[in-house]
């Protein structure tokens, strides 16, 4: 019934996409968090090459003074629009300069908005953050006043102990992936401890680029079985703190009344026909969805009240969106030459950091 979106916006046409995807969101019906993916700095600028020379910049940076003022004409244009939160949306801290990072913190302050930034995915950026700012990235974050109990944190894969501590005492979430984590070998998360420090952690299943769909039962029977290749077995996630982490979790990263059948609670409700989704025990029926649902049992969805999904069937879908989407797919397969040239060029010297932080130049804890 919600998601969280942080999806990339042309700097040049930022107010047109803005307009575009917030008036999709209102006609599917869906609740969303929009947080316009910005940043600065080069993609170059934001890694750690050590000996190896940096490539030269792909483009012209973008202005950070006009990116705040952007930010900040979405965040007052869209604060009343009903199902729909405006959040601030760094791409990740090593991607923004000083001055545009400092800028969305102060606005997302000044609104009370909830800010949703990418940390700590990979090896590499510990290095690289560590190289740009002298200390932890989470603990600049946190100096600059970025962690509050509105923030949300896209994987956290190699935070260690210190900076999950930091996070638990700003009250901010983390945002699990365990889908993308291993699509990308990224790593995985240490869920276990995390839940036992009482750490906000929300379920994600990251967008189409490190995915390849966006379905959250199937995130939820991932999260629950990663974590049993390590540890004693009565410290795996189990089912239900999982269904927790996407319910309860998934509120506090979206900063909003949901997640729960309750007074004050926005009416957010998904049914499941109980003949496709036949749980004899009902004391296990939290444990069944998470390890046998697909979504196929999905019968009616209301979000707000409004029933967006009836008898198996969306009522919001336009009627040529099939075509529409093959035709955006078929753009997508046209321009994948024009992107292999791209890897072809950057592809060996990428290659050859991944490999040198896998190695253990770089530790986890």
């Amino acid at each position: 019934t919600a998601v969280i979106d942080q999806a990339w916006v042309p700097t040049d046409a930022f107010d047109e996409h803005v307009e575009a995807m917030a008036s999709a969101y209102a006609d599917v019906g869906l609740r969303c968090g929009l947080a316009p993916m910005i940043q600065d700095r080069d993609i170059f600028e934001s890694m750690a090459f050590g000996n190896a020379e940096a490539p030269p910049p792909l483009g012209d940076p973008d202005d950070p003074a006009q990116l705040v003022e952007a930010m900040e004409r979405y965040l007052t244009g869209y604060a009343t629009q009903p199902r729909f939160t405006p959040m601030v949306g760094p791409s990740a801290p090593q991607r923004c300069s000083d001055e545009l990072l400092a800028g969305l913190t102060g606005l997302a302050n000044t609104h009370a908005a909830p800010l949703h930034t990418h940390v700590l995915e990979t090896r590499s950026q510990v290095v690289a953050t560590r190289e740009r700012y002298g200390r932890s990235v989470v603990d600049h974050l946190d100096g600059i006043g970025a962690l509050t109990d509105r923030t949300s944190l896209a994987h956290g894969v190699w935070m260690d102990a210190d900076e999950f501590a930091i996070v638990r005492r700003a009250g901010a979430t983390v945002v699990h992936n365990p889908i993308s984590n291993l699509r990308c070998g990224s790593g995985l998360l240490p869920l276990a401890g995390l839940l036992g420090d009482g750490v906000s952690v929300a379920l994600g299943a990251d967008g189409a680029a490190s995915n390849d769909n966006q379905n959250m039962f199937e995130a939820m029977k991932f999260a629950a079985l990663i974590h049993t290749t390590s540890g004693p077995f009565h410290a795996w996630p189990t089912p239900e703190a999982v269904w927790r982490m996407c319910l309860t979790g998934g509120a506090n990263a979206l900063c909003a009344p949901i997640g729960r059948i309750a007074p004050g609670h926005r009416a957010d409700i998904v049914l499941l026909d109980t003949e496709r989704h036949a749980c004899l025990d009902r004391d296990a029926l939290v444990r069944s969805l998470v390890f046998a649902e697909h979504g196929e049992s999905v019968h009616t969805v209301l979000v707000d009240g409004r029933m967006v999904v009836e008898d198996h069937a969306s009522l919001t879908d336009p009627p040529d969106h099939r075509a529409r989407a093959r035709a955006l797919q078929h753009r997508i397969h046209e321009s994948l030459p024009q992107r292999q040239v791209m890897l072809d060029r950057y592809g060996p010297l990428l290659e050859a950091i991944h490999d040198r932080d896998h190695a253990g130049l770089v530790p986890h804890g």
